[in-house]
């Protein structure tokens, strides 16, 4: 039996579901085989109230890369993230390019986070869109949000885009050479004027497509997360693009419609695990 073994490479947060908490148990759930290269340790996700205690993880990061090259553990895909300094972008494309090099099968999956409603996040600037334009350009599929997006072709950001402004935004970034580009966080209304939300995706043959789902008005941090994890993992079980976002989309709005019963404060996450069931049945039916 042969498994998939992926890298992910992101920050791991103390209490609350996102980054590493997130991908980790959902590609374990989908019997893909996960290991993780920490960008950074957090105390929460960094958008909870107060003091957010972080740790840097620069000094043990290219020891990790350089550990398991002595050990020869491979892996045959790999997924990024934040991260947390410069150097590690770079750090890490001149590790993944090495590795393709070695073997062409490699697939790289890219969430490029850095920045929302316009603006980089605090302590990011212009040379992280620039950096990351050189890692896309080898990505099977890349996740940006409509910031994401503009920032990485330069393309003006603006609150309100019609769907052509999107879909060309969305070819702007497959330009880049990534094969397959997915916006993510995209609204829109369905023919009884409600307003939905989800995805636009342009595919490595110039194929683009809107999917969508119910809206809910309230934040969900960890969101990106489980949307990225599920991509990932049924693109790897060897769907097509279109049937993976619309699996992907339809568990997403489970998992939210979940956490909304709890009612509670938001600092815990998306209350993902009852639609892991759903999501492992999916899996099993692949089978």
């Amino acid at each position: 039996m042969k498994t998939e073994k992926i890298l992910i490479v992101n920050d791991i947060a103390g209490a609350g579901k996102v980054a590493g908490n997130v991908i980790f148990p959902l590609l374990s759930a989908a019997a893909l085989e996960p290991a993780i290269l920490p960008t950074l340790l957090l105390s929460t996700h960094a958008d909870a109230p107060g003091r957010v205690t972080t740790l840097s993880t620069n000094e043990i990061y290219q020891q990790f890369l350089k550990r398991w090259e002595e050990l020869g553990i491979q892996f045959s895909a790999y997924a990024t993230g934040y991260f947390a300094e410069i150097e590690q972008i770079t750090t890490f494309t001149d590790y993944y390019l090495t590795k393709k090099k070695e073997d062409q099968t490699k697939k790289l999956f890219v969430d490029p986070i850095m920045g929302d409603h316009g603006a980089l996040y605090p302590g990011f600037n212009q040379e992280v869109p620039s950096r990351l334009r050189e890692l896309i350009q080898h990505a099977e599929i890349v996740l940006p949000n409509l910031t994401e997006a503009c920032l990485l072709t330069g393309h003006p950001y603006r609150e309100e885009m019609d769907l052509n402004e999107m879909t060309d935004l969305a070819h702007k970034v497959n330009d880049l050479g990534a094969k397959n580009t997915i916006l993510s966080g995209i609204k829109s209304t369905d023919v009884n004027g409600e307003e939905r939300i989800g995805f636009l995706y342009c595919d490595e043959e110039g194929n683009s497509d809107l999917i969508l789902h119910e809206y809910f008005a309230e934040d969900f941090f960890g969101t990106g997360d489980i949307v990225f994890s599920l991509v990932l993992a049924f693109y790897l079980k060897g769907l097509s693009l279109h049937e993976t976002i619309v699996k992907t989309a339809r568990l997403t709005e489970k998992a939210l419609r979940d956490t909304i019963t709890l009612k509670r404060d938001s600092i815990y996450g998306v209350f993902f695990e009852p639609m892991m069931y759903d999501f492992m049945k999916a899996l099993r039916a692949l089978e």
